[in-house]
């Protein structure tokens, strides 16, 4: 022990193919108090240092559970495939995976969830920038919320059997697609100062990450393929604050988690916010106006089409303020490096890198699809613009007074 805190503690992250599990890998390679840094996925990723170990598993596998058994830090990475169409089967997944790791790891000291900061949802009334006291109320036309805000919910209750912090039993309380489960119940439910339930040990220290969004294509979120056209679609009139945070600050964020210094929710956000417009100009692409009818029929075409992942629950997050306050995290020690200008111009400049994977992940045909999908809707636009074009010439022209001049 040092200063309170494990020496040559074992990490483990689930979900290891994540762009942000890769990198806070890396960044464990020069922290002394990390011994080693286990990556499990039922797919390989790539090569990275020393103190990495992959176990190929996934949750349900023999491996799994027997590699995360005394393991000091878990760091879990919900993945979810936004190209899955069954929206019951991948909560379902989803919350399974979240579960079996959390049991597997039961002796773990800190529990670590990268979630989004998309759980509170897209919403006119929202306050900006939003608090970790906040609810969650994720839009229900944009499911993968949902699915982040049950996965939060069963991790907390993970750490239930001592004291919740504020912001976890708003966690606890609201948001999510379910009903809570007995666990999540009895955490909600046990008041402050009680200590642990008889016969219960002692749960691990929780912590939960709310990413603001992260428009790096290399994260694969649906934010980031809004970059991959050479336009950014807004609904015509409105233009909401928008965030940025670098994936840089995202893993150092990451890095103080895992130390077991938190506890409780926290929002991960850069200190400011700036227009739509801004934002396009940032990012160097032309900001393409649409009237929300036209953007919204166009994008639920297209997704039952299969053209393109992204769902019309999607456009909210285009249209009603969710920027988060990063107060709390900041009084914890952590700062951001860039702000959203900057971390904008960044993502602009940066290319897919194939099998693109974030907070919701995508397939790597889907890239290539987001951008088609892209130019769908910016054709689509440019025939309803000829099309009323056509019918304003098509009237009879209307005689005017002869002038006198």
């Amino acid at each position: 022990m040092k200063g309170g805190y494990l020496l040559a503690r074992t990490v483990a992250l689930v979900g290891a193919l994540h762009p942000a599990a890769r990198e806070l890998a890396l960044a464990l390679e020069d922290d002394p108090e990390v011994e080693r840094v286990l990556g499990l996925s039922r797919h390989e990723p790539p090569l990275l240092g020393p103190k990495f170990e992959f176990v190929q598993a996934g949750p349900g596998d023999p491996a799994f559970a027997e590699a995360l058994a005394g393991v000091d830090t878990l760091v879990l990475f919900p993945l979810i495939d936004a190209a899955d169409r069954n929206e019951e089967g991948r909560r379902a997944r989803v919350l399974e995976g979240t579960r079996r790791s959390l049991e597997a790891a039961a002796g773990a000291a800190t529990v670590v969830l990268w979630s989004s900061g998309v759980v509170y949802g897209a919403h006119p009334d929202n306050p900006v920038p939003i608090p970790e006291t906040q609810p969650a109320r994720p839009n229900p036309e944009f499911p993968a919320a949902g699915i982040l805000a049950d996965s939060e919910r069963a991790a907390l209750a993970a750490g239930g059997s001592r004291d919740l912090t504020e912001s976890e039993r708003v966690a606890l309380a609201a948001g999510g697609s379910r009903d809570l489960t007995e666990s999540e119940r009895v955490a909600l439910e046990a008041a402050p100062g009680d200590g642990p339930p008889e016969g219960s040990g002692n749960g691990p220290t929780v912590v939960v990450l709310r990413g603001a969004g992260v428009w790096a294509p290399a994260w694969g979120t649906f934010l980031a393929r809004s970059l991959m056209g050479p336009a950014m679609v807004g609904v015509r009139g409105q233009d909401p604050p928008l965030q940025a945070l670098a994936p840089a600050d995202a893993v150092s964020a990451l890095v103080l988690a895992t130390s077991g210094r938190l506890q409780g929710v926290y929002n991960v956000a850069p200190d400011d916010w700036i227009g739509a417009k801004e934002a396009a100009r940032a990012a160097g692409r032309r900001r393409l106006e649409v009237p929300q009818r036209v953007a919204q029929s166009t994008a639920e075409r297209l997704w039952q089409a299969g053209m393109s992942p992204a769902t019309a629950g999607e456009l909210a997050f285009q249209t009603h303020p969710w920027v988060l306050d990063n107060a709390r995290l900041r009084s914890a020690g952590w700062a951001p490096t860039r702000s959203s200008a900057e971390a904008f111009a960044e993502a602009g400049g940066q290319k897919p890198e194939g099998v693109l994977v974030g907070g919701v992940q995508i397939r790597r045909s889907d890239v290539f699809r987001g951008a088609a999908a892209t130019l769908a809707l910016a054709a689509a636009v440019a025939v309803a613009r000829r099309q009323a074009r056509a019918a304003r010439s098509a009237r009879p022209a209307t005689r005017r007074p002869t002038s006198p001049m």
